[in-house]
Order: C-alpha cells, then structure tokens, then sequence
C-alpha cells in the first residue's frame, strides 16, 4: 500500500515537472516569434522613413493633389518589398519564375541581386527555358558558381558543346540531369561527364533521341552509375541487344525507357535477367512479339507499369501474361494495339486489382463488356483512355465516367498513323496516298472557295 502511494506521488510530481517545462517552452516560443515580428515592423519603419526622406519635395510640386483613394494605394505598394519576407516565402516566389526571370531580377537592385543568390534557388536550373538566348558561357560559369548546390538540371534541346558538358563534371551533388533531344552528344561526350564524381550519384537520366549514343554509353552507365534508378533511352537507334545486357548490370535500376529502339524479343530476355525493374516502356518497338512480352513477364513479378503502346503486332497473350505473373500492375498502356479482345482484359481484371492507370486507345475490338468487367475488377481505377474505341458506346462510358477520376474517350476512326483502320485491318500505303490525295482535293477546294469569296 505505501509503495502505491509512493507512485502516485512521484507520478504526480512528473505531472508538475512536464507541466511547467511546456509552459515554459511554449513561453519561449511566443517570446521568439513576437521578437522577430517586432524586428520585421522595425525593418520595414525604417524602409519606409528613409524612402520619404530620399523623395524630393519638388517631386510633389509636379503633380497634382492626390485623392484619399490614390494616397491609400501608394501607401500599400510601398509596403510591398518582398526583400523583408523570411527567406522560405522569397524562395516559394522564386520558384515560379524562369532562369531568364531570375536574371532579371538580379538586376533591378542590391537588395534583389542578394535574393536571386540564395543557394536553395539554385538547387534545380532549367536551361531549356533560354536555350536559344544564353551563351555557353554563361551556362560554364552558372554551373561552376554553383557547382556545390545544383541537384536538377534540365538542358532538353540544347546544343551543348563538349567545352560546357564537360562543366557537368564536377557537380557532386547532381541528382538528376535531362539531356533529352540534345542531338549533339555522343559516346565521348557523355563519357567526359561520366568520368567526373557527378555521376557516382545520378540517379535520374534522361537520354531520350541523343541518337549518337550507343552501346558504349551504357557500358559506361552500368560502370559509372551505381545509384541509377531511371534511365530513359527512347528513340536511340544504335541500341543493341549487348547494350540491353549492360543495362541488366545496373543493378539500382528500376525504371528504363526503351520506346523506339531496335529492342527484339532476345533483348527482351536478356532484361528480363535483372528482376528489379518496376516499369519498363517498349512503346514503337515493332520487332517485339507476344513470346518475349511472356519471356519479360514471367521474370519481372514486381512489374508496375507497362508501355506497349503502337504495338500492333501484340496480341492477347501479353495480356493474359501480364494477368497470371504481375498482379501488382498499376499502370498499362496498349494503345494501338489493334488484336486485343474482351476476353483478354476480362483475365486482367480479374487479377490486376490495384490498376490505377489504363490507356486501350485505339483497341477497335473492345466492346462494352470491358467497362463492366473494370468496374467488378479494378475498383482502383482513376484515369481511363479510350480514344477512338469505334466499339464502346457513349451510353456506357457515361456510365464510367462517374466511376474514374479522369476519362477520355471518343468514338473516331483510327488515324492512318495508327496503321489500321476501324475494324483492325492494316491499312495499304495505296490507302495512305488515297487519303492524302483526298485531303489535299479538299484543301484545294477550301482554298478556292475562300479566294472566290474573298474575291466577291
């Protein structure tokens, strides 16, 4: 009994104790905030005062008398000087100007210049924004002022020179680099940035049609770029299955783009070997088929998202593949691919429950029956695409509507870039000129009728 009491008496006391030190914290806390609010209103009096002595008195002598309202709005812009917000509010504006702007701020005066040079600014450039307006040299000398601070760096389109992508080098804390569309660099110029610290922690790359590299690059890549997780090769022509087979020794990778490449099905099993990618985009790859599609699937159970888009030589076996390995999909393009049936995504509804991300556009053989089995199956799904789906009736996709978050859907011909027509069957380069001819009958005729009535 007396040690009962004892506890409760020590509780008790603790009580106390805690009590009085939150008091006091809290205390503190105010006690700060208050000062700091008291040193802002101190910075912006004497702002102010210094501005009205800075004014000269002939100034007011040049205009006439101002009304009540006027005074009220001069007397507001002068309280807006951004300079006295915390550093956290200045850098959130900043963040949603362009480079291009940021200069030009630097510029108006001192205090701004000293704004446009905190470090946290510089954490992500975007040169792609004045590609055809910055020199080089400017781009040299940005980079080597914040070599230290530079995490993102976005150059898509620009014609780097080998001078300024050598500047890449030596920016240790680079994260991520966009070098899509820079059609300029080759094997050697990507290697002079891979031999510099910068690459031992990319962790994003972004390669898409540099149509220079080849298979030496991704050599360099899986040697280089031990923390890789994304790399987006799109559209690089030269890529062949022993460029696929270093891409299999990256082993931090969970992410490839492949649309556009020479990739088969044995590049496809070479991939397959590396069992931690997550998603994998093979969109226009025309010498893929159904078999290396299975070969992939059955290897990669952790699959997440899949793009197989403009595929047309893909059939229902990818689907069903995709429906018995990798049950954990949330995201699947197979747009254009013309032979997919009902019966094929009925299997992957019944298994895919967490899709959240289905693109079937341009699937003509799909029917109704398919919007049914994603509202039983996949009770996960928020964003639905089926354009040019001749098939699928307006009244049920209102219906299906109200179940996702984002849909688009419409009920128009193929276009003949799609290499079908409505029914599925591949369209003729005789078709193709018919058509071309046919649409340029009609521009002339537009044309003509336009000048005619311009002429009346």
């Amino acid at each position: 009994m007396l040690l009962r009491i004892q506890q409760i008496i020590y509780c008790h006391k603790l009580t106390i104790i805690l009590t009085k030190w939150r008091n006091t914290a809290r205390h503190k806390s105010k006690k700060k905030e208050d000062e700091l609010i008291l040193k802002h209103e101190l910075q912006l009096k004497k702002w102010k005062n210094r501005l009205i002595l800075k004014r000269p008195a002939a100034e007011e002598s040049n205009f006439p008398e101002r009304s009540s309202s006027e005074v009220f709005l001069v007397d507001e812009t002068l309280k807006c000087d951004i300079s006295l917000l915390p550093e956290r509010a200045i850098l959130q504006i900043f963040f949603y100007l362009s480079l291009k702007d940021v200069i030009i701020c630097g510029q108006v005066n001192h205090a701004w210049m000293l704004m446009t040079q905190l470090n946290s600014l510089w954490n992500a450039i975007d040169f792609s924004s004045v590609k055809n307006v910055i020199p080089d040299k400017y781009i040299v000398s940005t980079l080597q002022r914040w070599r230290l601070n530079v995490l993102r760096l976005n150059f898509r389109g620009c014609l780097l020179r080998p001078k300024t992508f050598r500047s890449l080098s030596p920016l240790k804390q680079l994260t991520v680099l966009n070098l899509a569309n820079c059609v300029r660099i080759g094997d050697m110029g990507l290697k002079q940035f891979l031999d510099g610290p910068a690459s031992m922690r990319i962790g994003e790359l972004n390669l898409s049609n540099c149509v220079r590299l080849s298979d030496a690059s991704v050599m360099k890549l899986s040697e280089r770029c031990p923390n890789l997780n994304y790399l987006s090769l799109r559209n690089c022509e030269h890529l062949t299955a022993q460029g696929i087979g270093y891409i299999v020794n990256i082993f931090s990778l969970v992410s490839i783009d492949l649309s556009g490449t020479d990739i088969s099905n044995e590049g496809l099993n070479v991939l397959s070997r590396h069992k931690k990618l997550k998603e994998l985009s093979v969109s226009e790859c025309y010498r893929i088929t159904d078999d290396g599609i299975q070969a992939f699937c059955k290897s990669s159970l952790i699959l997440e998202h899949l793009d197989v888009s403009y595929c047309s030589q893909l059939s229902d076996m990818i689907i069903k593949a995709l429906a018995i390995y990798c049950i954990n999909l949330t995201s699947l393009s197979i747009a254009g691919c013309p032979k997919i049936t009902d019966s094929a995504m009925e299997m992957l509804s019944a298994k895919c429950h967490y899709l959240h991300i289905l693109d079937i556009s341009g699937c003509v053989l799909l029917t109704d029956q398919i919007l049914e089995d994603l509202q039983i199956g996949c009770k996960q799904l928020r964003i639905l695409k089926m354009q040019y789906c001749t098939n699928i009736s307006k009244k049920a996709a209102q219906r299906m509507s109200s179940k996702v978050q984002q849909q688009e859907y419409n009920t128009n011909d193929p276009p003949r870039w799609f290499g079908y027509d409505r029914e599925g069957n591949p369209v003729t380069e005789l078709d193709n000129i018919t058509s071309s001819k046919g649409a340029l009958e009609l521009t002339v005729k537009k044309s003509t009728y336009s000048s005619e009535d311009q002429a009346a």
